[in-house]
Formats: C-alpha cells, structure tokens, sequence
C-alpha cells in the first residue's frame, strides 16, 4: 500500500497576507472620511513598508520549515501492520 500527501512549500495566502496588512494600516491609518483612493493609497505605502514586508518574510520561513519537518516526518513514517499480512498471503499463495 502507498500513500501519497502534496506537501509543498506554499505561499502566504491572501486572506493571511491582508490581514497583516490590515494591522499595520490600523497603526497609522488615513485621516478619517478620507476619500476611497487615499486610503487604498496609504495601504500600498504600508504593503511597500519595511515592517510588512519583514512580517511576511517571517511568515512565510516559518510556514516552509513547517513543511519541511511535515515532509521529514512523513518520509520516515511507514506502516507496517499490514507486512505480516502479506507475506502470509504471499505463502499461501505459493
């Protein structure tokens, strides 16, 4: 029996990235009633800023080397209940 997971290195999502994006606009957000363009404005000088893109960065190691160790785990791990099993039936068989 194999048994096969798609384990791989995956992006940070957009709902995780806007959501952190979202933090850092809400410390220094535009002046309130400010019009649609001047708020969307001041967010891309945030997702542009130092401490997004740290955050980011951050995020996405600590997601790859999740990954990782799940893969190492994964690689290491195999059932074999079912060995005896087969080789009996294996015998039988011959």
């Amino acid at each position: 029996m194999h048994m096969s997971f798609d384990i791989r290195d995956r992006q940070v999502n957009a709902d995780t990235a806007l959501h952190l994006l979202l933090q850092e606009y809400q410390k220094d957000s535009a002046a309130c009633y400010s019009p649609t363009p001047v708020v969307v404005d001041k967010m891309m000088v945030h997702a542009r800023g130092e401490a997004y893109v740290r955050k980011i960065a951050e995020l996405q190691a600590n997601q790859r080397e999740n990954y990782r160790q799940a893969r190492a785990l994964l690689a290491n791990n195999r059932v074999s209940y079912l060995d005896k099993l087969i080789a009996a039936e294996w015998k039988n068989e011959k």
